[in-house]
């Protein structure tokens, strides 16, 4: 009498138990995954955004390093940064100040001893660096001011018009400090300027810039990071 073998395998209910063991354990991994790599994609859009603003602070720097005093006695109505509301006379007006932090200018003027975009530049007449006695300093004005194509630039001001953008062969003597890419950019799409130089004492400038980015987020549509960045500078008394 032959001997009755079991079928060897799995029952239908097991393989379902499994199958949907593994589509839970593949969607908490996938879950997991998506979190991740959206979670990396935020870091690295701020840290371009960081190197933007490190990128930014480094080409307004000298130009704000290069301010000086030109009142000999001391201020005297006469400052470092320049009221950029109004047209700059030859008293050259103080940036308004507020302690609290609550007035800014969105353009940067300043007295310098340095004329950056003079094609002779530097020599004896327009610059520190060429001048062997203090007779031979003049002062100049210049501005940092931000464009409607979101671009950051410096100006030079002509003292002999009414301090207007100086003109040289019919264009404007100006030169490019930042420019907005897609990658980092400043943003205009809020009620706030961009860029802000705060100035709450005669010897602080803060300059306040909101960068954003374009990512792709986990769902697929675009999202735009924004951050807020700040740098300080004690301002140089160079009175001469």
């Amino acid at each position: 009498m032959a001997t009755e073998r079991k079928a060897k395998g799995f029952t239908i209910i097991e393989v379902m138990v499994v199958v949907v063991i593994m589509g839970i354990i593949t969607t908490v991994v996938a879950t997991m995954f998506t979190k991740g790599t959206h979670a990396l994609r935020h870091g690295d859009a701020h840290n371009t955004l960081q190197r933007a603003h490190r990128l930014l602070t480094a080409r307004v720097t000298p130009y704000i390093a290069s301010a000086f005093d030109p009142d000999p006695a001391g201020l005297n109505g006469q400052a470092v940064v320049l009221d950029s509301t109004d047209n700059t006379s030859d008293q050259f007006p103080p940036a308004p100040t507020d302690p609290s932090g609550d007035t800014f200018l969105t353009t940067l003027r300043f007295v310098t001893t340095e004329d950056f975009l003079s094609p002779t530049y530097p020599s004896q007449f327009n610059s520190a660096m060429g001048a062997t006695t203090l007779a031979d300093l003049s002062p100049f004005v210049y501005q940092v001011v931000l464009t409607p194509e979101e671009d950051l630039i410096i100006q030079k001001l002509d003292h002999s018009n009414n301090y207007k953008v100086a003109i040289d062969s019919g264009l404007p003597l100006q030169k490019p400090l930042f420019f907005s890419r897609e990658s980092a950019r400043l943003d205009t799409s809020g009620s706030e300027p961009p860029i802000k130089f705060y100035h709450p004492a005669a010897d602080i400038l803060v300059l306040e810039v909101t960068l954003t980015n374009q990512i792709r987020g986990a769902s697929g549509a675009q999202q735009t990071p924004t951050q807020v960045l700040r740098t300080t500078f004690n301002l140089p008394s160079k009175g001469i």
